[in-house]
């Protein structure tokens, strides 16, 4: 990136003097940190106020999700070590942004040790984003077993948040005991851990499961569950679910389900499909009617049935 104002020895001396509230433009120089300017940081990291601290680790946080450009791993890395627990939560984020293995390893390593519920999450959210964008295959021996082994042990605590993002995030994972996780999960008492669950078994690409949902479709005496197994059929591709979700969004007069069965369609696709989003967006429920424009944005062609290009 152009334009750096400071050279990095010059940020942190500006940091540990008077320098406040710095800019993108002042940050520019944490940009792809060599190994002499990350022993630069590391030196003067622990002279610069907490409060100026968490800016810096928000703003080059912020700067790496506007700007691709910006290289920020190296110091996400060494930030992630933070005695303050909201500039490690930006750490965690920020690893994300600039993904590579040498970040995903800070990131397990952090992840054992850690104890700040609020870092964990931000952690959990972007171990999903490793495990989505990643070729695993082409991952360290034993790095994608670490990774859904820490999913799993994050999902066994008891705050919601982090329960819905690691179930959700093991379905990338493709390991048989991530399998038998999902599978304990839906028979929970808990109708957030059986949600969760579908949303990984959605996330998983699986058709296997197509009986198991439809099951919960069936059975479960929760709404939130039950919209949740025909999004999870929907993102599965199971057409066994195309009639459900037709017969939900004209005749069901609960919301969440219409909500689900609108989502699923978006996914199943085809001309059928089409013509019964087109139906459900006639409402003045500006809930209903977004749904619709999401659903309709995923349908696999561009045209309504008689060819014309809807908007």
């Amino acid at each position: 990136m152009a334009g750096s104002i400071y050279t990095v020895q010059e940020l942190m001396y500006a940091l540990v003097t008077e320098l406040e509230y710095p800019t993108w433009e002042e940050l520019h120089c944490l940009d792809d940190l060599r190994a002499d300017e990350q022993a630069e940081v590391s030196e003067f990291w622990s002279l610069v106020p907490q409060a100026r601290r968490l800016r810096v680790a928000v703003a080059c946080q912020e700067l790496a999700q506007d700007h691709s450009a910006f290289r920020g791993g190296a110091l996400f890395r060494f930030l992630a070590d933070d005695a303050d627990p909201q500039v490690r939560t930006a750490a965690m984020v920020g690893l994300g942004l600039d993904p590579d293995l040498a970040s995903l390893e800070v990131l397990l390593a952090r992840a054992e040790v850690e104890t700040d519920d609020w870092v964990c999450l931000a952690a959990a959210e972007t171990l999903g984003r490793f495990l989505l964008a990643g070729e695993l295959k082409s991952w360290p021996e034993g790095m994608q077993t670490a990774a859904a082994t820490r999913l799993i042990d994050w999902s066994a605590e008891d705050a919601p948040d982090l329960i819905a993002v690691t179930l959700a995030n093991l379905g990338y994972c493709g390991l048989e005991e991530v399998r038998e996780t999902l599978a304990a999960n839906l028979l929970s008492e808990w109708e957030v851990r059986r949600e969760a669950a579908l949303a990984g078994i959605a996330n998983s690409t699986n058709r296997s499961w197509e009986s198991v949902v439809l099951g919960i479709w069936r059975e479960d005496p929760d709404l939130d569950v039950r919209a949740a197994a025909l999004r999870a059929a929907g993102r599965l591709g199971l057409q066994g679910f195309l009639d459900i979700c037709l017969n939900v969004v004209e005749f069901e007069e609960e919301s969440k389900l219409r909500l689900g069965a609108i989502a699923a369609l978006g996914d199943l696709g085809g001309a059928v499909a089409w013509r019964a989003l087109a139906y459900a967006g006639e409402t003045t429920d500006e809930e209903q009617r977004l749904a619709v424009e999401i659903a309709l944005e995923r349908l696999e062609t561009d045209t309504d049935p008689s060819g014309s290009t809807f908007s």
